[in-house]
């Protein structure tokens, strides 16, 4: 079956007439209807039912016009994926991460887009949450990559998400495998400040059933908690991407609180408008997205 037969039936099922069809492919009448009834002869079937006023489909051409269709919009959209590789091989992207998404999940992304977009030239900026949301709403950065619940000024995608885990020195008093969610706020708490993605999610969690935390220590990244404790200073409130290693080694230990589970979003987040660059970093970020955000700004 010729492609640019396909092309062809698909714009004059589109177009609704043959002339229309013409018209907008700058290609003369009779040669499009030569081309189409070539197709109708090859595959056996009429396609198309012919009238005075324009076509319309056969019930063999509808099936055939929704093949046609994918067809058309895959050569669409190669040629949009090449016309953005072309305006993103150079350029600038700069983006701002949460800490945890910044250490943990942003250098292997990083360096696969590198890879494939080497002129395109990059700085990273890292904070907290609060930060980083604050200089995309700004325009100081194209997009950040965050740990929190989202400004309802931002665009945003969820790319991935992660979990939220109660830590522990491996030995010690406060090495007990499962406590109650009293004993965990009634205790020595260690967790991050207060605009970070991962206080601004177990603050809203423990708001959601009337309870406050009171922390002996609040620590500004999450390297300082797990060193903390570790070391029996109190029980930590961090991301599950952060600690496995520890965990793994046996330097602390996961503990189980009553009533305690919490896995939260992590998002791509922007002001709006978008540049090729950030385009690209986005689909290969989340190609299901193919670079449009999901949550458009209120």
């Amino acid at each position: 079956m010729n492609r640019n037969h396909l092309a062809l039936f698909h714009c004059v099922a589109t177009s609704g007439s043959f002339s229309r069809a013409a018209q907008k492919l700058l290609i003369g009448q009779p040669a499009i209807s030569m081309q189409v009834a070539e197709l109708e002869k090859k595959l056996g079937v009429r396609l198309l039912d012919r009238s005075r006023t324009g076509v319309k489909l056969t019930r063999a051409g509808a099936i055939l016009y929704e093949f046609a269709d994918r067809i058309v919009g895959m050569e669409s959209a190669a040629r949009r994926a090449i016309d953005d590789f072309k305006r993103v091989s150079v350029g600038h992207l700069s983006i701002g991460a949460s800490t945890t998404v910044g250490a943990y999940l942003l250098p292997p992304i990083l360096a696969a887009f590198m890879r494939q977009f080497p002129g395109i030239g990059v700085t990273v900026e890292l904070g907290n949450t609060r930060e980083i949301e604050s200089k995309i709403a700004d325009g100081l950065l194209d997009i950040g990559l965050t740990e929190g619940l989202v400004s309802e000024k931002l665009a945003s995608i969820v790319f991935q998400h992660d979990e939220l885990l109660v830590i522990a020195p491996a030995h010690g008093p406060l090495s007990k495998p499962a406590i109650s969610m009293q004993t965990l706020l009634e205790n020595d708490l260690i967790l991050r400040e207060v605009g970070s993605g991962t206080r601004a999610v177990f603050d809203s969690f423990l708001a959601s059933r009337g309870l406050v935390a009171q922390p002996k220590f609040a620590l500004s990244n999450s390297s300082a908690i797990k060193e903390f404790a570790r070391h029996g200073l109190g029980r930590g409130v961090i991301s599950a991407l952060v600690c496995r290693e520890e965990i793994a080694a046996g330097h602390l230990i996961a503990v189980k609180v009553a009533d305690f589970s919490i896995t939260r979003p992590l998002h791509l987040v922007r002001s709006g408008g978008v540049n090729p660059a950030a385009q690209a970093f986005e689909r290969l970020l989340h190609p299901a997205t193919g670079g449009r955000s999901k949550v458009a700004p209120k």
